[in-house]
């Protein structure tokens, strides 16, 4: 029996290179984007500016879908998100964002409030801004005392 990849759910440039005939297997075709990488490079004052940062994340997200070997920025900039960035449609992918890039993590612990609909533009760096925006939107209780987690809300006895 031959096993068969529905068409979406190879990538397109696997798709393309296995249409034209430059590859005769998935794997093969995989291998051959595998190879190709980007490498991106930022200086430390140019990635202090929003304008640059803003083209970094765009282009780092636009060739992530097209370079299958990866994408890198070396050196990662040490330099505080200057743009801010859309988060999800609940406060459970806000939150999940949000602790993408923090080391203190937001801990929502009423699950009733994971669902509530919450989106914006918020700066990834403003973590308790963020818990106070929650605080004030949906109403519920924040405790900011411990210096590794913020807690949402109010855990259900």
């Amino acid at each position: 029996m031959t096993a068969f990849t529905a068409a979406d759910k190879l990538h397109r440039l696997v798709k393309q290179a296995l249409d034209s005939g430059a590859a005769a297997s998935i794997a093969e075709a995989e291998a051959l984007f595998a190879g190709y990488r980007l490498a991106l490079r930022i200086g430390d004052e140019a990635a202090r500016h929003r304008h640059h940062q803003a083209a970094l994340l765009t282009t780092v997200a636009l060739a992530r879908r097209v370079f299958l070997g990866g994408v890198s920025v070396a050196p990662l900039p040490d330099a505080p998100l200057a743009v801010p960035l859309p988060f999800g449609v609940t406060l459970a992918d806000a939150a999940a964002e949000f602790n993408r890039y923090n080391r203190r993590q937001l801990v929502i612990v009423d699950p009733g409030i994971a669902r509530e609909s919450f989106d914006g533009t918020l700066r990834t760096d403003d973590l308790e801004g963020f818990a106070m925006a929650v605080q004030e939107s949906l109403g519920v209780p924040i405790d900011l005392s411990d210096p590794n987690e913020i807690r949402l809300g109010r855990p259900r006895k």
